[in-house]
């Protein structure tokens, strides 16, 4: 893995993101985990972040079972862009204009 944030050896909240496939279906190297299992435990964002992805991929699984069946060419695809929505850089924050109010 090649960490974002190189002077401390940390996980930066992006890093834990591009992470998430491999963590949630326990792909990921214990020494990786274990970096970012500590990042986790500091980052009340990311602790969002995660729980929303784990409930997503629990309500994908709940439609599995349900017998839906989704093509095996749409799930790739799905999967592909996933992947590389995952790649896109983080958008601007957007900047708040003054409001300016006229005295008498």
């Amino acid at each position: 893995m090649n960490f974002r944030n190189r002077r401390t050896d940390l996980l930066t909240c992006e890093d834990c993101i591009h992470l998430l496939l491999d963590y949630a279906d326990g792909s990921m190297a214990p020494a990786v985990r274990r970096k970012l299992d500590e990042h986790l435990s500091a980052c009340p964002p990311c602790q969002h972040y995660l729980r929303s992805y784990t409930s997503c991929t629990e309500l994908v699984q709940q439609l599995r079972d349900q017998e839906a069946q989704v093509p095996a060419e749409l799930q790739d695809r799905l999967k592909s862009f996933l992947r590389e929505q995952v790649k896109l850089p983080w958008p601007e924050p957007r900047r708040r204009r003054a409001k300016w109010s006229k005295r008498a």
